[in-house]
């Protein structure tokens, strides 16, 4: 697949990808990942369902710290949050990323390429938010 590939533009999200689970993150950044406790363990799941709101302001909060949001920024985006499948669609995402579920069948191959980390040989930019205080930026590079 990598020879359909004109260029990429891809968002620097280290923990969430398969091979940073084998190397962590520093205590500090690794601390800033509150919400996977609500993905992985069932205490985190029963404190999800009914709490949707109160879980999404900290996540809104925590994530976009320069933006003033209010509640009727936030309001229209928890309609999606009261569909009955979302708190089983969310958990699953996560314990699919950090490997305590398995994804999609489909994509088995694919993921088995991308665990070998290929080169990537085509133009790439790389999005970081500098507001988030989740990670710090970098240059890019993998040894950074």
């Amino acid at each position: 697949w990598p020879d359909r590939c004109d260029g990429l533009v891809s968002v620097y999200i280290p923990d969430t990808t398969l091979v940073i689970v084998r190397d962590p993150l520093n205590p500090t950044i690794k601390s800033r990942f509150w919400y996977l406790y609500c993905s992985l363990t069932p205490r985190g799941e029963k404190a999800l369902i009914p709490n949707r709101k109160g879980i999404s302001r900290v996540a809104w909060t925590r994530n976009s710290p320069a933006w003033n949001f209010t509640n009727a920024d936030l309001d229209p985006a928890l309609k999606s949050f009261v569909d009955p499948d979302y708190v089983f669609i969310v958990r699953h995402v996560y314990q699919d990323r950090l490997i305590y579920a398995p994804g999609d069948p489909d994509y088995a191959e694919v993921e088995k390429l991308l665990l070998l980390q290929p080169t990537i040989s085509v133009p790439t930019v790389t999005l970081e938010a500098t507001a988030d205080d989740n990670f710090p930026g970098t240059n890019g590079s993998s040894t950074e």
